[in-house]
């Protein structure tokens, strides 16, 4: 029974994530409501939400964080960044760091969130973002669409993300957003 309710929740994270991807499709970001956010407050409320995991695996999370204010959608971007530490903490190894740097430069906000874990191979970098690509051999469960959701999210606001992998291992994710402010 307890496998049934696993796959069952497997799909309906599955479905959901396809609902989210379908809506966010179109391009005329300037439909989002949108409204000033301080970033610094995001990220630590998704801190909170992901601290129960991250205690799990013995992570520790670290924000350097300056206070910068941005015109998005909060809704929207509170998931994606939240997806994105979740995958870090989830592709950590355990017992390790993950630092995250929130900083403004030239009007753009930059949101870096780094993991320590295994050295991921260029090829799969250069992959991530595409819809349902997961790595073969992955062990952890997914649909692989979450960081093309995420890459969507950031892109409606007229930002972009990419992914480093450092020689030592783990990753690098590394968003930056236009300071919009009406």
């Amino acid at each position: 029974f307890n496998q049934i309710e696993i796959d069952f929740r497997r799909s309906s994270n599955i479905l959901e994530n396809l609902f989210l991807l379908a809506r966010l499709y179109p391009t005329q970001s300037h439909a989002l409501p949108m409204k000033i956010v301080d970033l610094k407050e995001m990220i630590q409320d998704i801190e909170k939400s992901l601290e129960p995991f991250a205690r799990e695996k013995g992570i520790k999370l670290s924000l350097e964080a300056e206070i910068v204010h941005v015109l998005v959608n909060q809704e929207l971007l509170f998931s994606g960044v939240r997806n994105l530490l979740d995958n870090a903490i989830r592709y950590a190894l355990p017992h390790s760091e993950i630092l995250i740097k929130l900083f403004e430069l030239e009007k753009v906000a930059y949101i870096h969130i780094q993991n320590e874990g295994e050295v991921v191979a260029q090829d799969v970098v250069n992959r991530m973002g595409e819809r349902f690509y997961r790595e073969l051999g992955t062990k952890t469960h997914g649909s692989g669409l979450g960081i093309s959701i995420c890459k969507k999210i950031v892109e409606l606001h007229q930002g972009k993300i990419n992914f480093e992998n450092p020689e030592q291992g783990g990753l690098i994710v590394k968003l930056c957003i236009p300071i919009l402010v009406k």
